[in-house]
């Protein structure tokens, strides 16, 4: 019996062979992915102190922290914890694309997720705690719930669309609020290219979603992250006047050149199509979308002096929920839908590869940490200053504390080490000259803070001076 292919098996064969990939790799990365920066400090303080880390009101670290908080309780290995926190974020992505591709049965809209995580997120997919990559699919899903067909869905009843729909809306308010740019962007399109703009319900839960997210920016401290980043808008102005004077646009013309290209090649093709089908305002309105999103941007991140990849490769990942907007627009308009379903699959195993090569990347980072110990058999701990540290090969040098700690101490606690960098040029071996300390954050906690389980750090062991690291 002969099996014809079709559009359905490649949107299966893309979205299952994403998930799948995407698994293996938080699996296999788990150390690239919570050993470094900011994921790092988040990791610290679940194994630490085996408790729930929420940070700028974030709550969604109430779905992803519970696993190895429950591990790191029951007493099993700080490898075990480290990778159930790793993988527990593809078991949540992989259901939700359960969720939208069989129960469902939308395998087409299922693909908005698969866009929104792959098209334009390189470096970020090494962030295993981020809050954005968690926004983005959930706002994925909503937008697959209102595009999809429901009259096909046998069990499907009217009360039930509020119903998911408040749930979402719930979901994302404790999530990260700068998704609600890419999310108005594609229900703006969407309002007007299917003529939802004549449904009274639809408005409503249009009504409904955006005062959310207004009540959810009016409710934050005015020192908060968020306040922080909108109050850097203010000199949109200035950055735009002055494009040689800010290195984001440097970063951001590299991401073009050496990892959108075949994504944005396709992406002009989804525009011809549109327009040659005479969808003029949808192929107005992503062109229109994708600059705004990305001025956005540019302006928040104006501050970038060095190639500091990770926090900006988070917000171009946005850029990703509309693009992939656009391709699934342009595959409900063509005839060779076949010929189209091949170059997405193309572009996604395109994407898969340049995430992988970053993994070489993190996982160098890791290396010159376990070769600047070996450079000093017996010793424990190690302070350097900062004139030894390279912003654009280890990026952030704040959490460098517990990225050694837990890298050396997944063999077994005896392991323990650590390096300290005197980020803030205060002299910390004058400042704590006391052998029974761990430097972390400009501060010297004591080692008896330490989780015993996981980490044994010598409290009659002084900070070394070292004049000498790997990565030089």
């Amino acid at each position: 019996m002969k099996i014809r292919l079709t559009p359905t098996h490649i949107y299966f064969l893309i979205g299952h062979g994403f998930f799948i990939a995407f698994t293996l790799g938080c699996f296999i990365y788990f150390k690239e992915r919570l050993l470094n920066n900011d994921a790092a400090y988040y990791t610290f303080h679940v194994v630490n102190y085996e408790t729930f880390f929420v940070k700028h009101e974030r709550y969604i670290s109430y779905l992803t922290q519970w696993a190895p908080i429950l591990l790191a309780k029951m007493g099993v290995s700080l490898k075990s914890v480290l990778i159930s926190y790793s993988i527990i974020f593809a078991i949540w992505f992989y259901g939700l694309y359960g969720l939208v591709a069989h129960i469902w049965k939308s395998p087409r809209e299922a693909l908005l997720l698969v866009f929104s995580l792959c098209l334009t997120m390189r470096f970020k997919h090494f962030a295993g705690h981020t809050e954005i990559t968690f926004a983005l699919i959930v706002a994925a899903t909503l937008v697959a719930w209102i595009l999809l067909d429901k009259s096909k869905l046998k069990w499907y009843k009217n009360r039930y669309d509020w119903t998911i729909k408040l749930i979402f809306i719930a979901w994302l308010y404790i999530i990260h609020p700068i998704v609600i740019v890419p999310l108005a962007i594609v229900l703006g399109i969407d309002l007007i290219v299917s003529k939802r703009w004549k449904s009274s319900n639809h408005f409503l839960f249009l009504i409904f979603l955006f005062s959310s997210f207004i009540l959810r920016f009016i409710t934050v401290a005015k020192d908060s992250y968020e306040s922080g980043k909108i109050s850097i808008l203010s000199t949109a102005e200035e950055v735009f006047s002055n494009p040689d004077e800010f290195y984001v646009f440097h970063i951001v013309k590299r991401y073009f050149d050496k990892e959108y290209h075949l994504v944005f090649g396709l992406f002009i093709i989804s525009i011809i199509i549109l327009v040659y089908r005479k969808k003029i305002i949808a192929a107005l309105g992503l062109i229109s979308g994708n600059l705004i999103l990305l001025g956005l941007i540019i302006v928040t991140y104006s501050y970038l002096r060095g190639d500091l990849y990770l926090m900006i490769d988070g917000y171009l990942g946005m850029l990703g929920m509309v693009v992939g907007y656009g391709f699934y627009l342009a595959s409900k308009e063509i005839q060779r839908e076949l010929v189209f379903s091949g170059l997405l699959l193309l572009i996604v195993v395109f994407c898969l590869v340049r995430i992988n090569s970053k993994a070489k990347f993190m996982n160098q980072r890791l290396e010159w940490y376990q070769e600047t110990f070996d450079m000093y058999p017996g010793e424990s701990k190690l302070f350097a200053l900062l004139v030894l540290h390279d912003w654009d090969l280890l990026w952030y040098p704040y959490e460098i504390p517990v990225e050694t700690l837990m890298l050396t101490a997944i063999e077994g606690k005896e392991n323990s080490k650590t390096i300290f960098i005197d980020y803030h040029q205060k002299n910390m071996l004058e400042k704590y000259p006391e052998p029974d300390g761990f430097y972390f954050f400009d501060s010297n906690m004591a080692i008896e803070k330490l989780n015993p389980k996981f980490f044994d750090l010598p409290n009659d062991h002084p900070y070394i001076k070292i004049d000498k690291v790997a990565w030089e």
